[in-house]
């Protein structure tokens, strides 16, 4: 599936295929060529290749109208696009999600194992803070059948409580390779259909295996490592409802719009809170982006994949502002619960048990209180293992409604560091809707809602300072609300300009 007008990333092999470069694209020319150690850097192109086959002025990738091309510049050995050459062809050529480009002699891409040849796959997405793996699966399957999945025994470990113990297997079968999903409870897509059967792999078939997503070609296997925080996109979010109409008699109704064209964008491992007086639509926003409420327009990405599909949904996790855990229940007790409907069937006791360790250590949950029953936690350990609760499925993406509501003013700050500490070292992006000031310096940005559902800031808390032009952000508020359409229109004109 493409998704237009997205941020763009490519995939780069060279040097033996040692290692995986990571090039994010930019919405003007990205120019391609070799480059070595002795010439200037005035002369250094945007993606600089090594290989002898590689022209000096190769040929760019572009973004125009929300599409992206690739054109040759009369290299002398052009580029094969998914295998097809276009030596001495300067027509722009239309990529696709998964799109390989190789330069080198001829087509088989073996050049590349030999430090000859390059190999780039072109990704809708922005992946340059995520890790990439590669596995030399014809290598393997030297030996015989391949298996893939949780389990430290399988030949391919995929980390990730998405993926069974043994989730499918690859074997060679009729000069071709074969994958076959064994995990009947684990469903495997391959290019966004259902593996119901043995199916061969051809260059540039995409598999998704839970939330792991492998891209075949040639050969090799490039996958995306389960990783920590992501990134979210937000683009022309909207929401318009009915109302009465006061100056009406009967039941006449008009359009309201209490989300106006939202846009911003949540970068990997951050701690954002969501601030705005009552009525600006922060939990209008935060519902339509994980889809409890319908948005009336917009959309929402993750890493620049449309966030509407299975997979991308189980990233979002969201804690309610009241704790929805049963009173009488341990601390224990609760979570290993929560991990018995959430974690998939064949998560092991131990496993399970870990997993459950590490989430209550993540928010400075002690062993001394796992034996506790809730109804005697204080109000600010009960919100730590409400968020514990949710964290046991795994998310990147943590939405929080008001977690310090009620809490005395030190254990409000304790709470907001557990937080920090979340983003920071576990690598969760969270966001924070919160009515108080207090500790807000401990955010890293700040979304700033006004009236309408209109977003008027977007930044650190220093920045929101300088910008609204005050000492204290309360007397933003009172900006915001007297002058919403001017920050809004600044805003918005800042976000796209930036873009």
């Amino acid at each position: 599936m493409d998704f237009e007008g997205s941020t763009a990333s490519l995939l780069i092999l060279q040097d033996n295929a040692k290692k995986i470069d990571i090039v994010t694209l930019k919405k003007s020319d990205n120019t391609i060529g070799r480059f070595s150690s002795k010439q200037d850097d005035s002369q250094r192109p945007d993606i600089a290749l090594t290989s002898q086959f590689v022209s000096r002025d190769h040929g760019c990738i572009f973004d125009k109208g929300g599409r992206w091309y690739y054109q040759d510049r009369g290299s002398q050995n052009g580029i094969f696009i998914d295998g097809r050459r276009t030596a001495h062809d300067t027509h722009a050529y239309r990529l696709k999600n998964g799109t390989i480009l190789y330069i080198g002699g001829d087509a088989s891409f073996m050049k590349m194992y030999k430090g000859e040849g390059v190999l780039m796959i072109f990704l809708l997405g922005d992946y340059s803070n995520q890790q990439w793996e590669r596995v030399a699966l014809h290598g393997l399957l030297d030996r015989g059948e391949v298996t893939v999945g949780r389990a430290p025994s399988c030949d391919i470990v995929l980390d990730s409580f998405s993926v069974a113990q043994v989730q499918g297997i690859f074997r060679r079968q009729n000069g071709g390779i074969v994958y076959r999903n064994t995990a009947k409870k684990h469903p495997a897509l391959l290019d966004h259909h259902p593996v119901r059967n043995d199916v061969v792999l051809k260059d540039n078939d995409v598999l998704v295996l839970g939330r792991v997503t492998l891209i075949y070609t040639s050969g090799l296997l490039i996958y995306l490592a389960p990783q920590s925080g992501e990134k979210l996109t937000v683009h022309e979010l909207c929401r318009v409802v009915q109302v009465r109409d006061p100056r009406q008699s009967g039941f006449h109704k008009k359009e309201k719009t209490i989300l106006d064209h939202v846009n911003v964008e949540f970068t990997s491992s951050e701690l954002v809170a969501v601030l705005g007086t009552s009525g600006a639509g922060k939990s209008t926003f935060v519902n339509c982006v994980i889809g409890y409420e319908k948005a009336t327009g917009g959309t929402v990405e993750i890493n620049g994949q449309d966030f509407n599909t299975s997979a991308e949904k189980s990233l979002i996790g969201y804690v309610p502002q009241m704790d929805l855990i049963r009173p009488n229940l341990t601390v224990m007790k609760t979570l290993e619960y929560v991990a018995a409907l959430r974690l998939n069937g064949d998560v092991t006791q131990q496993e399970r048990r870990q997993k459950i360790e590490a989430c209550l250590g993540a928010l400075d949950i002690t062993s001394a209180k796992w034996g506790s029953r809730i109804r005697e936690l204080s109000g600010g350990e009960r919100k730590r293992v409400s968020i514990a609760s949710e964290l046991i499925s795994d998310p990147k993406l943590l939405f929080l409604d008001e977690p310090t509501s009620g809490l005395d003013p030190k254990t409000e700050k304790l709470l907001v560091l557990a937080l920090q500490n979340l983003a920071h070292r576990h690598g969760k992006t969270l966001i924070v809707i919160t009515h108080t000031l207090k500790n807000i310096e401990a955010f890293d940005k700040i979304l700033f809602m006004g009236p309408g559902g209109r977003a008027c800031f977007y930044g650190s808390p220093d920045q929101a300072l300088s910008f609204f032009d005050v000492t204290d952000l309360v007397d933003a508020y009172d900006k915001v609300e007297k002058n919403v359409e001017t920050y809004a229109r600044y805003y918005r004109s800042q976000y796209f300009r930036e873009r």
